[in-house]
């Protein structure tokens, strides 16, 4: 139990909190959710007729999905939690010598205290878990102290495969509450578990969180048969005592057992990924301006094969820095005119295809501040270069010196048939500037 609750915390911690994951090439593993669904909240009243419905049969909206960490990504009506992962090496000191190797997505629309009850599931396919994976469903609070320090309240349903070498197979169903700093100076994670046996489970898995606003408390449920009947063995736990709102986190953390060695720094696409966008050289320059925020230029040279089809499909971008922050741009699609300005789009001459984002938000929602200080992209044709300009960017997407990957993805990480291709360079620090290549 202590090795199931020390994992909880520093997945809490190291994922949500400090966001602070390293590309990795390691476990192949994907685990799929088929559905997520949400009564009451900020959408409605928990009168037992579903608010939120998401069956992932579309592209997601990144207005409403933020990938916390890996290629999280929808296909034939799952949502997939599948490598590349992300690692964090002893995870950050809670379980020395083991890396979690992990890929995670949130709900980003914020529940706030006073914002009324509700009650959230999500359907994982039936899984068949190797000794070491888990699979999680978290409510997750956050703030930050008058002294700067970070705050956390969280409630996490999960399902791990903690069997010993040699023993029969059983898995623990766990409710983790945790309070980082804790809020009566004991232990900042508090678990309960149950164990359960691979023949127990008829169907999906459903992961339930409920949100009680009059008693400021989530309690956890589960279902081994696809939702018809629920388990509730577990009793609420305290939240928003230090937060005002929070946001629902899904994650998959497989055994830590790597099958291949990461790539060294420099463009290496693996044979697997989708080779029409594989960056074969990258230049990145980020610069701090004052008094808050960056500025960030990346020049990416791609095989010219589909450059020519990005400003009708849009794509997306992603810096996954190792041991800093994993930063994505999604670049929609559209003519000047189809954004949320008039102005906001795309617009072609000869071999040039440009874009620009003069409102700040992206589509269909125009969220104020979605496109994350996209400000122009520039693709030439001719020879697959694509130049990237951001600014202000809030939070440094290279935060130290070190190895770093990109990946592009045409349109969205929806159905496709080859995962994108991770390449990696090398950072360091010039001044006030980070330059990568």
């Amino acid at each position: 139990m202590r090795k199931m609750a020390a994992r909880v915390g520093a997945l809490v911690v190291a994922l949500v909190g400090a966001g602070s994951l390293a590309s990795a090439n390691h476990t192949v593993f994907d685990f799929r959710i088929d559905r997520f669904a949400v009564d009451g909240g900020r959408d409605g009243d928990p009168d037992g007729q579903l608010d939120i419905v998401e069956e992932f049969d579309d592209p997601l909206q990144y207005f409403l999905w933020f990938p916390v960490s890996g290629m999280p990504y929808t296909k034939d009506g799952f949502l997939h939690l599948s490598s590349p992962g992300s690692h964090v090496p002893d995870a950050y000191g809670a379980l020395p010598g083991q890396t979690i190797d992990v890929t995670q997505i949130a709900y980003q629309p914020r529940f706030r205290n006073g914002g009324g009850s509700f009650t959230a599931w999500t359907y994982w396919a039936r899984p068949e878990l190797n000794r070491g994976d888990y699979m999680h469903f978290t409510f997750v609070g956050q703030a930050t102290s008058a002294s700067g320090a970070l705050i956390y309240e969280a409630l996490s349903m999960s399902l791990y495969n903690g069997t010993a070498e040699g023993d029969p197979t059983m898995y623990d169903v766990t409710q983790a509450a945790v309070h980082i700093p804790s809020l009566d100076g004991g232990r900042p994670v508090r678990s309960t578990a149950v164990k359960i046996a691979p023949a127990d489970i008829a169907g999906q898995v459903v992961l339930a969180l409920s949100f009680d606003d009059t008693a400021d408390s989530v309690m956890g449920a589960f279902s081994l048969d696809g939702g018809q009947t629920f388990q509730q063995p577990f009793r609420p736990q305290p939240v928003f005592r230090r937060t005002t709102d929070a946001f629902l986190l899904m994650g998959a953390d497989p055994a830590d057992a790597p099958d291949a060695a990461p790539p060294a720094p420099g463009a290496s696409p693996s044979p697997a990924c989708d080779p029409a966008v594989a960056v074969q050289r990258a230049r990145i320059a980020q610069h701090h301006i004052r008094p808050t925020g960056y500025a960030l230029q990346a020049k990416l040279d791609v095989p010219t094969s589909r450059v020519g089809d990005l400003h009708r499909t849009g794509l997306e971008i992603v810096i996954d820095q190792d041991g800093g922050p994993s930063t994505s741009f999604t670049i929609p699609g559209g003519a000047r005119g189809t954004g949320c300005d008039p102005r906001d789009g795309w617009t072609t001459r000869g071999g040039i295809a440009r874009y620009r984002n003069v409102s700040s938000a992206l589509p269909p929602t125009c969220v104020p501040s979605s496109a994350r200080g996209l400000q122009r992209v520039r693709i030439n044709v001719r020879t697959g270069r694509i130049v990237l300009r951001v600014r202000p960017l809030q939070d440094a997407a290279i935060a130290r010196p070190g190895a770093a990957s990109i990946a592009i993805t045409i349109g969205k990480r929806t159905a496709m048939a080859l995962r994108p291709c991770i390449a990696r360079f090398a950072c360091s620090r010039r001044g006030r500037a980070m330059r990568c290549r």
